[in-house]
């Protein structure tokens, strides 16, 4: 039950994400951006009422492996990163990069201490 779990929130939260980014383009992936550090975010929240015992493993891995681990993308993060590179912008791909993996550690804190 677990698996089948996993796959539909999975394939939810990635029909989300693909939506958000058709409707939020711009010529710097800030959707990609801003997706990953809401998904962050919320597995934080996810990981600290596992940890108070207010969810059962079975909703944790749904909601986090499944619906979260397909909102977020690590995958077009780094393609975004590199295409930003090869666009002649070394600079921004290196902030999307750093920034994106930084600002989604510190997300994470935040949601789980404020859950």
């Amino acid at each position: 039950m677990r698996v089948v779990a996993v796959a539909l929130l999975g394939a939810a939260g990635a029909v989300a994400r693909h939506l958000l980014t058709r409707v939020w383009r711009s010529s710097f992936p800030w959707s990609i951006v801003a997706i990953n550090l809401a998904g962050a975010f919320a597995l934080g929240v996810v990981a600290k009422v596992a940890d108070t015992g207010d969810l059962s493993s079975g909703a944790r891995v749904a909601l986090g492996s499944g619906l979260l681990g397909g909102f977020t993308t690590f995958s077009t993060l780094a393609r975004d990163t590199v295409q930003l590179g090869q666009l002649g912008a070394p600079w921004r791909a290196a902030g999307n990069l750093v920034g994106s993996l930084a600002a989604g550690v510190l997300v994470a804190a935040a949601g789980y201490a404020l859950a």
